[in-house]
């Protein structure tokens, strides 16, 4: 594992994990329906690179935009964990009035994201919106592996597995950073001029969290 010339930016290891990495962190299946997204903002954070797939193959045309909020996507996480609630009992658990989330609620029946159970409760309509997908993120850095690794750590609020991705010089020059990858449940991506090797496999989460779901609507969109 050696590297004949160190990358000089961090630009350029995200441009050797766009192409290489993708096969390496979702496997040859999913790889092969997944997007890829650099520099994409959540909230409050922006990952370096984004993978995310489906296992349904992927639309053949390009899904219209949807035109939700963030609050809308704190709904449907409320809905997640509930099942079937009514309006009441959502806008208690998001400390948010009730004309609030009727308003959500109506901009996600638009969609069809919503089903009416009765007449004042409500459950996700799973078919439209792809909450199975797998979503893995990926904090490229020079040298600094603790700062990445701390980055890292906060994607897992919307991601299934999360990385850091290091130029095969600097993880040759410590002997801590594959440990400290272990302990965090963080992956380790050694990164050559042309190739991208995964060091530690990345733990998977499972998590449920507004993020996700706007993340998952910006990117995939929603089912027919």
């Amino acid at each position: 594992m050696r590297e004949s010339a160190p990358f000089k930016r961090e630009s350029d290891l995200i441009a050797v994990l766009s192409q290489h990495a993708r096969s390496e962190v979702l496997g040859p299946k999913l790889s092969r329906r997944s997007l890829a997204f650099p520099h994409l903002q959540i909230g409050m954070t922006i990952p370096d690179l984004l993978f995310i797939a489906i296992r349904a193959a992927l639309p053949a045309k390009p899904l219209r935009p949807v035109r939700l909020t963030g609050f809308d996507a704190w709904v449907v996480t409320a809905l997640q964990r509930g099942g079937v609630l009514r309006v009441d009992e959502i806008a208690r658990e998001l400390h948010a009035n009730n004309e609030r989330v009727r308003l959500a609620i109506g901009r996600l029946h638009h969609y069809r994201l919503l089903a009416r159970t009765s007449d004042s409760t409500y459950r996700l309509n799973r078919r439209r919106l792809p909450l199975k997908a797998e979503v893995v993120a990926v904090e490229a850095k020079l040298t600094r592996w603790t700062d990445a690794i701390t980055q890292a750590l906060s994607y897992l609020s919307f991601a299934n597995r999360s990385y850091v991705a290091l130029p095969q010089r600097t993880v040759l020059k410590s002997k801590r950073v594959k440990d400290a990858c272990l302990d965090s449940g963080i992956g380790l991506l050694s990164v050559g001029k042309s190739n991208a090797q995964v060091l530690v496999r990345a733990t998977r989460r499972e998590p449920l969290s507004p993020e996700r779901v706007w993340l998952i609507w910006k990117t995939l969109g929603l089912r027919p």
